[in-house]
């Protein structure tokens, strides 16, 4: 097949198009105002929105370019666009793509390099041309040119000094999940930027600190969004059942997913037309309602959009509008962390490199009315998905626990059981069949623990990792033990699921500043109020380091989980 040359490659409509000679076309896609967009839909073959056109547009005309998106928005994918763009049409050229995790690296970013990359080349063989590059897992390269390539990298992989390495008169460097990188590699990278090099930084806006943070208001940097109410799916109010609709963006956020959000309780909060704009991220949404009409002298009911103002809370400003949130430092836990710890989860779910770890299964029992009974199993620092059931009574409750524990054959378990209300009858349970030796058999120690968040004396005279600050009561303290664990400076390691619920309950947790030192998590109650409901996802993982006495004498080799505060 004939290499890569853009005068073999484009349909002679293209070119008439242009009303340029084909042998100018190459450095017309280099030069044009919009060059590189026209490269990305003519060759690639990639349909991208006027969102994305304008991060492409940016990255081809400045040397440092920042975005920060919203969930679903494509952010990825105009990436890869960028750098297949950058490495096919620069010769020679040095394009790096960097993330803080290998999944990131390989299962997101080379994954949407070399899809876009086999679907053009794949149009292009139809007429016995190729790109003529060699694409690899990590590394894309060409035949007979060392010094023209695209490398992929987990950026922790990279000491400092490796990254002056790297020298070419053209370089693009895109940094995706930004957010998560170590300054020491922003100054790092420093180094590379001269001549015609471009620096890309891509992510979500989750945390308030750290170059990536700082990059929107340095101006070096052309700063842009991509927000999830102007996607292309939300604007025309498509949901699943237009995925065949020729202008529905498979793989996009769409209206039903952004409505949901809306909607949910904690996300957004209605106000009245007087109170629309006091706040700059107020907005105008059309949500369905179901109207009583008459017709023919007949009362049907239908579904009508009706128009409402809309306040915004963090969580949708960060998950839908790409805009970093009002965060203050009495947040218990930053929505970082907890990104993070999802991360981590992606990772270890497939390695079971937690097999082995010892199960502390937290039990919220449902009262009357619309809790859930949850159920969280934590194997040290991974915690498994959560077991959810609607219905729950104190017998259900036990049967299920001591099934889910028996089954994990573990050499301990502990069960941690809110026995408030109707918990108080589970725990019950549990004793009994302890006393009755029924648990006996299925671990060489357990243990059954009663967790009361209002209790004091069990947690008389522990403290924080500093051993400075002690805690005002036992929820406070489990709480703490969570937020320790989630800690990256602290080297906290818990890796949480994919569960939305949980998420939000951590994060609708906040610090209650107090005159005697004390640390105090803001009252359940207050929790509730905001979410709509309670937070029966957050409450049993907290439960899991309540503290209590524990025989460790089945540990061998001196086995040392993360010390932070519920681990003993």
């Amino acid at each position: 097949m004939t290499k890569f040359c853009v005068q073999d490659l484009l349909l002679e409509s293209v070119i008439r198009e242009k009303n340029i000679s084909d042998a100018d076309l190459f450095w017309h896609y280099q030069n044009d105002d919009d060059g590189w967009n026209r490269f990305i839909f003519e060759i690639l073959q990639c349909d991208l929105d006027n969102e994305q056109e304008q991060i492409v547009h940016s990255i081809q005309h400045n040397k440092r370019t920042t975005v920060k998106s919203g969930h679903a928005r494509g952010k990825d994918y105009t990436g890869a666009a960028v750098c297949l763009t950058h490495c096919l049409l620069y010769n020679p050229s040095k394009t790096i793509v960097t993330a803080p995790t290998q999944r990131q690296v390989y299962s997101i970013n080379m994954s949407e390099i070399e899809t876009i990359y086999n679907h053009a080349e794949t149009i292009l063989n139809q007429s016995g041309n190729t790109l003529g590059a060699n694409i690899m897992r990590s590394k894309i390269t060409f035949d007979d040119e060392p010094n023209h390539f695209l490398e992929a990298f987990k950026a922790a992989d990279k000491s400092t000094e490796s990254w002056t390495g790297y020298h070419s008169q053209n370089i693009l460097l895109l940094i995706t999940e930004a957010s998560g990188i170590e300054n020491q590699t922003y100054e790092a990278v420093e180094g590379l930027l001269t001549g015609t090099s471009r620096l890309v930084l891509l992510g979500n806006p989750n945390l308030q600190t750290g170059e990536y943070f700082r990059s929107f208001r340095d101006p070096q940097y052309s700063a842009l969004t991509l927000d999830c109410l102007f996607a292309p799916n939300v604007r025309n109010k498509f949901t699943g059942k237009d995925s065949n609709n020729p202008k529905y963006i498979k793989g996009q956020v769409d209206w039903e997913y952004v409505n949901d959000r809306v909607h949910k309780p904690g996300w957004t909060q209605v106000i009245n037309e007087k109170e629309f704009g006091k706040d700059p991220d107020d907005f105008v949404w059309e949500s369905p309602k179901e109207i009583e009409v008459i017709e023919k002298g007949k009362t049907k009911t239908v579904t009508k959009l009706v128009k409402e103002y809309r306040r915004p809370n963090d969580l949708f400003l960060i998950k839908i509008r790409g805009k970093f949130g009002r965060e203050s430092n009495e947040k218990l836990v930053p929505l970082s962390w907890l990104e993070l710890a999802q991360e981590r989860w992606k990772e270890r779910s497939s390695l079971y490199d937690w097999a082995d770890n010892d199960l502390f299964l937290g039990a919220d029992i449902a009262g009357m009315g619309i809790d859930l009974e949850v159920h969280m199993p934590r194997f040290g620092n991974y915690v498994e998905k959560p077991r959810v059931f609607a219905e729950s009574d104190a017998v259900k409750s036990t049967g299920r626990l001591i099934t889910y524990a028996k089954l994990q054959e573990r050499s301990y378990f502990a069960i941690f059981v809110d026995s408030i209300g109707e918990g108080a009858g589970t725990y019950a349970n549990l004793k009994q069949y302890r006393n009755d030796e029924i648990l006996d058999g299925c671990a060489v120690n357990y243990d059954i623990v009663c967790c009361k968040g209002s209790n004091r004396d069990r947690i008389s005279g522990l403290t924080d990792l500093t051993g400075v600050h002690k805690f005002f009561n036992a929820r406070s303290y489990c709480y703490w033990a969570l937020r320790e664990n989630l800690d990256p400076k602290l080297g906290g390691l818990l890796a949480l699921p994919p569960c939305e619920e949980l998420i939000e309950d951590i994060h609708a947790h906040s610090i209650v500043p107090r005159s005697d030192g004390l640390i105090q998590i803001l009252q359940k109650e207050k929790v509730k109020e905001s979410l709509k409901r309670s937070p029966d996802y957050s409450d049993p993982l907290a439960y899991s380091y309540f503290p209590y006495k524990r025989d460790l004498s089945h540990l061998i080799n001196d086995t040392k989980p993360f010390k932070g505060v519920g681990v003993f």
